[in-house]
């Protein structure tokens, strides 16, 4: 083995190992849950697009536990949590905290100018405050704000960084959030998180969040667990805070925390993911708004004649199969009569008929859609 290689592997003191015979070992005590897929004593990777509520359901999260409430765990006796957020200033947390019903007085926050580093400094920083402050809940917001130079990307990175905030969550008994975001080309929820593998593979728990914008659903899915149930589905609700002020920006909390095993979130995906790329100029042309229109004027009856028209361009061979697996599947939902349709116009409108269950149900989200935009 070279001296690289014994460097690289050589991370941990090899001196003082505790060997222990495995009868005189006690079994450990049933997995504690602070929600139905949030573990005590162990690190939780938690994504999903921005904007799409996990803070807001985080905040709740910690406000159950401020309460004892998290889950059944604590019986009533509230426990502290501390927030590393480098994304919102210290004032606009604590609002929301809050409006979440949180007891302030058991959160401590670590705002955007305070630098952690969990690859290196973890226990010295964070260990002894957590511990001295009976604290249960720690989130990390964005976990790769606080990874150093450690690359996103990198396996061994990655995987080392986990690992050492899983140690961490079973030396305090805590609960560890790393909350991260979606990549830009997601298609199923499994895999649509951003950087190295080793963020799931690693944790103890993932889960992914997704809003269903037409239905203003907000879903998440466990996408990975090591002792839980993976694939279930959960939902919760969002609104504005009862005691919002007038005049300044509206709080949106969440609340409502539920399972929903009849949600799909992949299919809330694929629909958004198609429509988003349908409605992106870039990919169809700067026309494909008067190809809706076009669809919503003729009742849902597209023509070869309106498509040609709108779009013009001219036949080409390697679009045959695509274009005639459009037309077929057009065909089938209304939204065309027999035509050789052009390849943009073909694209556009086969996203919305593998996608959507009804002409009706299209015409609807685009007009959502368009209006939204134009607005």
């Amino acid at each position: 083995m070279s001296h690289m290689s014994l460097r690289t592997c050589n991370r941990g003191n090899m001196h003082n190992l505790n060997f222990r015979i495995a009868n005189q070992i006690e079994d450990d005590d049933a997995t504690e849950w602070l929600t139905p897929f949030i573990p005590l004593a162990g690190a939780t990777f938690a994504y999903g697009e921005g904007g799409v509520g996990k803070t807001s359901f985080f905040n709740l999260v910690a406000a159950q536990v401020t309460a004892g409430k998290a889950g059944g765990v604590y019986d009533g006796q509230g426990k502290g949590v501390l927030i590393l957020n480098k994304e919102t200033r210290m004032g606009t947390m604590r609002a929301k905290l809050e409006a979440s019903g949180a007891d302030t007085r058991r959160v401590t926050l670590l705002g955007p100018e305070e630098e952690v580093n969990v690859c290196r400094g973890l226990e010295s920083q964070l260990g002894r405050y957590v511990d001295e402050h009976d604290i249960s809940l720690v989130i990390f917001d964005p976990i790769t704000a606080y990874i150093g130079n450690a690359s996103n990307n990198k396996h061994e990175d990655i995987k080392n960084a986990v690992i050492k905030l899983n140690l961490f969550a079973m030396k305090h008994n805590a609960a560890v959030v790393m909350i991260s975001h979606f990549n830009r080309s997601q298609h199923s929820i499994a895999d649509a998180y951003i950087g190295s593998v080793a963020w799931v593979n690693q944790s103890r728990q993932a889960i992914g969040f997704v809003r269903d914008k037409e239905r203003d659903l907000h879903l998440i899915q466990v996408t990975k667990s090591n002792e839980g149930e993976t694939g279930g589905v959960y939902a919760y609700d969002m609104q504005v805070a009862e005691n919002t002020v007038p005049g300044q920006q509206a709080i949106a909390i969440a609340g409502n925390l539920r399972a929903a095993p009849e949600e799909n979130p992949d299919d809330v995906l694929a629909r958004q993911y198609s429509l988003n790329k349908a409605m992106d100029p870039e990919t169809l042309g700067d026309n494909a708004h008067e190809v809706y229109s076009a669809l919503i004027e003729e009742n849902g009856i597209a023509l070869r004649s309106r498509i040609i028209d709108k779009l013009g361009g001219g036949n080409s061979p390697a679009n045959v199969r695509r274009l005639t697996r459009a037309r077929q599947q057009l065909e089938k939902l209304g939204l065309a009569r027999s035509a050789r349709l052009k390849e943009p116009a073909a694209r556009t409108i086969w996203y919305l008929a593998e996608r959507y269950h009804s002409a009706d149900e299209a015409r609807e989200a685009i007009q959502k859609t368009l209006t939204a935009n134009n607005g």
